[in-house]
């Protein structure tokens, strides 16, 4: 019978609680305990590597155990007899310390039963995997598994700093071995205590039992090496588990040969890194989830580059710098670890297929087990050949040097890894880096139960420090009961930067507007309409379209305007038809997202718009005109300046500077005079600029014309100078009508424009430009400033 929610969430805790003791069961006969055995029964680098190696070399059974496994419907049934064996066969070796027999026959012993014992847990291991592969979301293994390695740590650490403790203490009291009897036999507790716990998982029925005869079963073993999408997985893996793995048993042995460090100052160095996983993991899980394995495997490969290149900094004999040193730099180590543990893991579960899990995890572990079991053995032999040629610490050093340069070349093994979902390392660097620790933890806490309160605050705290790693939870955000969370989550959306965020935003918003659409709030289209990349998104233009005929007029407006982000063809039909519409703000929206999509198509709409009986509609066709440089609209306008000049009346109701604007982009030069004389109605100077830039714009000479404009004082009067240089070499009296405007223009109160005519007439005839002579006729403040930047471009030009 399938196990309900609740009876799957009790076996996933459960399950933490058998990885944590089977973890201090494998710690406490492993590491610095394990070193300890094998010198107490004087072997040497031969039989530590060895020792180390043999539990990982019959990995290769989990190949075969992942294809007989899966023809069963249990997968407990299938896992609890390898495990059980597992624990039970470590129990003679709890007291191999203190029998009476020679060294080598203790480690003969000790290394058959750790051979068998090896063998039955690694042929069920792939079936353990897969089991809680199943019953983990996908979206939220990167979670899971960094808190269970983390929980696993925390208790393997704990019990490492009792045992070296003990040890420590049997150790000056010169009965190492009943030490080691003792850690022993409380190593085989925790792995007792962990089947126990392990026993109260419930079973998960397998749905699709593949049995199979035995010569498809090995057929099938090599399946996932001829896999072209997974072979690169498995290369990874072997690499990267050999260069991390063929010195891991010397750091400690160099601890205690070379440093000269106590057990306990090891273990406690061990328990701080432990540290820095639970405090990394959550963290590491959140990353995971959100961009996937591969790049965080990046951060994770270059950090755990560094570690052996950090242990070669202690000094030898030095005590309280190495134990101060190494608790420092064990911090450093967790992060690493952190990342590369889990993350090796959920890299095969990602790119394994569904329908043969169990097989690609199977060969997957079966690689890490095997090349973890060869590659210690590689390095007890090189040690050996090292001590030939130098001193044990050099030795050490030499061993660790080489370990970190592989560890940085296994990074080029990474690139040709495909992972589904994944994004780039570059991307995930960036959205990590931009992020404050403030608006990380602000991220990590909208998952989290909240009350409303707190959830309006955590999203306003997103607002004011934006995390694009929150893009997730401020979607999941928009479709809160509560309409106040929903508006504060726009907003905080509307912060997003990395493209990737946006995009993930975008999607969801569009989802919500056709799945919910009662839920939207204009704040939530403000947001859709602020992102880069909603052109991206299928379906938005239509999606939206239906929003234009709401009910509530905010909603509309904000439709039209996002419409115009979308871009496309196809928003300009639906636009073109909001236009003509009786809502005068949705009119004056769907011409500024005509404006924006730039489609030559909506010319004619635009054009009709000049006649709309609202202004500011009006004003949005001109502004279209304007940025379009629709050349078609020239002679539209030029009849509606003409009626408003021949009409007075009209001159109150018509948008007349951004119609001179307008004219004076997309008309010719014979079209000055009128642009100058509608200019010369303007009341604001506001409307009396536009109008000039129009004018300007006609001579070629807006950008020269707007920098005078906006420039004041001293700044003014510098640039009126430096512009009436060169114009002095071909008119003598330029600079002496600059000195009479100057002083005229001082006394703007009286003479207004006047003084702009005077000395406009001056230039043109003085220059003899024709074109130039209606700027003579008409009194309009600062449009000499006109006439001097096109009298310069005139006077400079070859």
């Amino acid at each position: 019978m399938v196990p309900s929610r609740l009876e799957t969430y009790k076996t996933l805790r459960v399950s933490l609680l058998d990885v944590a003791f089977s973890t201090a069961f494998g710690t406490l006969f492993g590491g610095a305990f394990l070193v300890g055995f094998v010198r107490a029964c004087n072997g040497g680098d031969v039989w530590l590597g060895f020792l180390s190696a043999i539990g990982s070399l019959f990995g290769i059974l989990q190949i075969p155990g992942a294809i007989w496994g899966r023809g069963f419907s249990s997968y407990k049934r299938f896992v609890w007899p390898g495990g059980l064996a597992w624990r039970l066969l470590y129990i003679p070796i709890a007291v191999l310390p203190i029998l009476a027999i020679q060294g080598n026959a203790k480690l003969l012993i000790a290394a058959t039963l750790i051979i068998i014992g090896a063998a039955s847990v690694q042929l069920v291991n792939p079936i353990y995997t897969d089991w809680l592969a199943e019953i983990v979301p996908a979206n939220s293994r990167g979670a899971y598994f960094t808190k269970r390695n983390a929980i696993a740590t925390g208790v393997g650490s704990g019990i490492a700093i009792v045992g070296g403790a003990i040890i420590d203490t049997f150790r000056h009291r010169h009965n190492l071995q009943l030490g080691l009897a003792l850690i022993f036999g409380l190593g085989v507790s925790c792995g007792m205590i962990s089947f126990y716990y392990f026993w109260q998982m419930a079973d998960q029925p397998r749905e699709r039992p593949i049995r199979e005869p035995v010569w498809q079963g090995v057929k099938a073993i090599a399946t996932p090496f001829k896999n072209k999408r997974y072979r690169p997985v498995l290369v990874y893996l072997a690499i990267g588990v050999f260069s991390r793995t063929f010195p891991q048993p010397f750091f400690a042995a160099y601890a205690l040969e070379t440093l000269k460090l106590p057990f306990l100052v090891i273990t406690i160095c061990g328990a701080m890194q432990s540290l820095s996983i639970i405090l990394f993991s959550p963290l590491v899980g959140f990353f995971t989830d959100k961009f996937g394995n591969k790049p965080i495997l990046v951060i994770g490969g270059l950090s755990v580059a560094i570690n052996p290149v950090l242990w070669m900094l202690a000094k030898d004999g030095q005590l309280f710098y190495d134990t101060v040193y190494l608790l420092i730099c064990h911090l450093f180590f967790g992060i690493a670890w952190a990342i590369i543990g889990p993350g090796q893991g959920n890299l095969m579960l990602n790119t394994a297929p569904n329908e043969d899990r169990a097989n690609y995890l199977g060969a997957g572990n079966a690689v890490i087990s095997i090349v973890a079991g060869v590659s210690p053995l590689v390095g007890s032999f090189l040690m050996v050949a090292l001590r030939h040629t130098m001193t044990a610490g050099s030795a050490y050093r030499m061993m660790f040097a080489l370990s970190g340069l592989m560890r940085l070349v296994t990074l080029l093994f990474l690139i040709p890894v495909r992972e589904k979902g994944a994004v780039g390392f570059k991307e995930a660097m960036s959205q990590i880096t931009s992020s404050s620790p403030r608006s990380m933890r602000a991220a990590r806490k909208l998952s989290d139960p909240l009350t409303p309160d707190q959830r309006e605050a955590t999203l306003a705290r997103l607002t004011k420090q934006p995390s694009d790693m929150a893009a997730v939870g401020l979607v999941r955000a928009l479709a809160d009961p509560l309409p106040r969370v929903r508006r504060q989550a726009a907003r905080a959306i509307s912060k997003l930067a990395s493209p990737l965020a946006q995009s993930e935003a975008a999607h969801a918003i569009i989802l919500l507007i056709q799945q919910h659409p009662d839920m939207v709030e204009e704040e939530t289209l403000e947001a859709l309409t602020s992102l880069d990349e909603l052109g991206s998104i299928p379906g938005a233009v239509q999606c939206l379209t239906e929003l234009l005929s709401s009910p509530r007029g905010p909603i509309k407006r904000a439709a039209a305007q996002a419409m115009g982000r979308v871009g496309g063809t196809e928003a300009v039909g639906p636009l073109t038809q909001t236009v003509q519409s009786g809502d005068p703000d949705l009119r004056r929206a769907a011409l500024q997202a005509l404006r924006i999509l730039g489609d030559n198509r909506a010319a004619p709409t635009i054009i009709a718009a000049l006649h709309d009986d609202r202004a500011s509609v009006a004003t949005a066709a001109a502004e279209a005109i304007s940025e379009l440089k629709l050349k078609s609209a020239a002679p539209e306008i030029r009849r509606i300046l003409s009626t408003a000049h021949d009409d007075p009346t009209r001159k109150e109701t018509w948008p007349l500077p951004s119609l001179t604007y307008s004219l004076g982009m997309v008309g010719d030069q014979s079209d000055i005079d009128l642009v100058l004389r509608t200019t010369a109605l303007a009341k604001t100077t506001h409307g009396r600029r536009m109008g000039l830039l129009g004018s300007a714009h006609l001579l070629g000479v807006e950008p020269e014309s707007y920098r005078l404009m906006l420039a004041t004082g001293l700044e003014r009067d510098s640039a009126l100078l430096e512009a009436v240089r060169p114009i002095e070499r071909r008119f003598k009296g330029a600079e002496s009508v600059l000195m009479g405007y100057s002083s005229a223009s001082a006394l703007l109160h009286r003479t207004g424009g006047e003084a702009d005519r005077l000395a406009n007439a001056q230039f043109i005839t003085g220059l003899k430009l024709p074109v130039l002579s209606s700027f003579g006729l008409y009194s309009i403040d600062e449009s000499f400033l006109v006439v001097v930047a096109y009298a310069n471009r005139i006077c400079t030009q070859p």
